[in-house]
C-alpha cells in the first residue's frame, strides 16, 4: 500500500494541504501516520485509508447524506458567554451584534 504526504493527500481528495491539515487538528478526515513523537513530526496517509474514508462519505442524494462528522457545526459545543446579556456561540458571532432583532426579554 503505498503512503501520500500532506500534499498528496490532499490533492487526491480535492481540497487544499491547509484544509487536510485543519481537519487532523479538529479530528475529522482520513486516518493518518504520524511519524514521530515532536509535535513537528511529520504526517503521512496510507491510500487505502483515503480510499475508504472517501467511499464512507458516498451519497445517492442529498438526503442521504444526514452523516454528522466531527467538528460539525451541530457538534460544537454550544457553551454561550452571558458577557452582553445575549447568548453567543463562540466564533459565530456577527461583526455588529447590535444590527441584529432578539425577542423580548433576551
Amino acid at each position: 500500500m503505498s503512503v501520500l504526504n500532506n500534499e498528496e493527500a490532499a490533492s487526491a481528495l480535492g481540497i487544499s494541504p491547509n484544509t487536510l491539515k485543519r481537519w487532523r487538528h479538529l479530528g475529522k478526515g482520513p486516518s493518518y501516520i504520524k511519524l514521530g513523537d515532536a509535535k513537528q513530526a511529520g504526517v503521512v496517509y496510507e491510500s487505502g485509508d483515503i480510499d475508504a474514508w472517501k467511499a464512507d462519505r458516498k451519497f445517492a442524494s442529498t438526503s442521504a447524506a444526514t452523516v454528522s462528522y466531527p467538528g460539525s457545526v451541530d457538534e460544537l459545543n454550544l457553551n454561550s458567554r452571558r458577557n452582553t446579556g445575549r447568548d453567543k456561540i463562540v466564533g459565530l458571532q456577527p461583526t455588529n451584534p447590535e444590527s441584529l432583532s432578539y425577542p423580548e426579554g433576551a
